[in-house]
């Protein structure tokens, strides 16, 4: 299966998915989850997944948490996700996919 990945636009997340060996992932999980998997959506940013887990917890009624890992940026791709609904206020990029299996070329 081929993944097309929109180019990502410049700014901070992609300096450093394209400079860095290896990047922090975040991801809001229910608490009894204590690990990030391939294919899970990713941020670079713990203060986003912070929020997320927090208005999970209060919609769901249960606890949320964010877990991180460091994994090699050529395993974090952008999401592609639409800039007016997922860049949030700083105007970049904040939602990835973890995938271990990506081919280096497709950073």
């Amino acid at each position: 299966m081929t993944h097309a990945s929109p180019e990502m636009p410049d700014g901070w997340a992609k300096d450093v998915l394209t400079t860095a060996s290896s990047v922090t992932i975040y991801r809001a999980v229910p608490e009894t989850i204590t690990t990030i998997r391939p294919g899970d959506w990713v941020a670079l940013d713990d203060g986003y997944t912070d929020a997320h887990a927090d208005g999970m917890s209060e919609e769901q009624d249960v606890p949320w948490h964010t877990v991180e890992a460091i994994v090699p940026t050529a395993h974090v791709r952008w999401a592609g996700a639409d800039k007016d609904e997922w860049y949030g206020s700083w105007g970049e990029p904040r939602e990835f996919i973890y995938e271990p299996t990506i081919p280096q070329a497709r950073r």
